[in-house]
């Protein structure tokens, strides 16, 4: 089991917590999302916010989900409903490879093409983290910005430390000049995000704790029938 917390659009105030697992091989994965309010917004411990428990709200948001490698049943708990979906997950074979080098070129007209390769995680609230292929072309694409400054550990995984600046117009986009990078060397997960604005605050952030994998981790979290008993159930659409 992974947690995973980072704010909503920049809103210090408004943190996204993510508790989540995901099985590659049998395509499985479990997820809870939720959205609380800070009470106290301006304290910042350890190059994260304060999420100690008397410091946050109650959820504003908060949703299940689960997929059995064939079918997924999504429920909001807030309001008592789930909805229900087949054939939409995706698996290990659905994700083509594409070589280094063309995973950026460049167009005709100079601009820049992203090649993405497909998420097999199934769980895109927490990409950021497990899958980071976004954050890679946005941060990462132009190698004389950024440097891996040395190696440290975190959760007793040994991870790249990189630290770098933005290109202007992205950096512009997410009120990030510099960032920092914790990335773990055996599966490229990044475990830790920091970008800082011009004056060198902290303006966005993602942090993982508790990470876990292969034989290490518990089995994926499965829905039983009784979890829905007093849910209603509603249309995707």
């Amino acid at each position: 089991m992974l947690k995973e917390c980072f704010p909503t659009n920049g809103d210090f105030s408004l943190v996204n917590y993510v508790e989540f697992q995901t099985s590659l091989s049998d395509t499985k994965a479990y997820s809870l999302y939720s959205q609380s309010y800070l009470k106290d917004a301006s304290v910042i411990n350890d190059n994260a916010i304060n999420l100690k428990s008397n410091n946050i709200n109650e959820n504003v948001y908060k949703q299940e989900y689960y997929c059995n490698g064939k079918s997924e049943v999504i429920i909001n708990d807030l309001e008592k409903t789930y909805v229900t979906s087949q054939d939409n997950t995706i698996n290990l074979e659905a994700v083509c490879d594409i070589a280094n080098e063309e995973r950026i070129t460049i167009e005709e007209d100079g601009e820049p093409c992203y090649n993405y390769k497909t998420n097999p995680t199934n769980l895109p609230e927490v990409s950021i983290c497990l899958f980071p292929q976004e954050m890679a072309f946005g941060f990462l694409a132009d190698q004389e910005l950024w440097e891996i400054e040395d190696v440290q550990t975190i959760d007793g995984r040994s991870v790249y430390h990189i630290v770098g600046k933005t290109n202007e117009e992205y950096g512009n986009k997410l009120n990030v000049a510099t960032f920092e990078f914790f990335v773990d060397v055996n599966t490229g997960v990044l475990l830790k995000y920091i970008g800082y604005n011009e004056d060198n605050e902290i303006s966005d952030y993602m942090f993982a704790e508790n990470i876990s994998f292969d034989k290490q981790a518990e089995s994926v979290k499965m829905i039983s029938q009784s979890k829905l008993n007093g849910y209603k159930e509603t249309s995707l659409f």
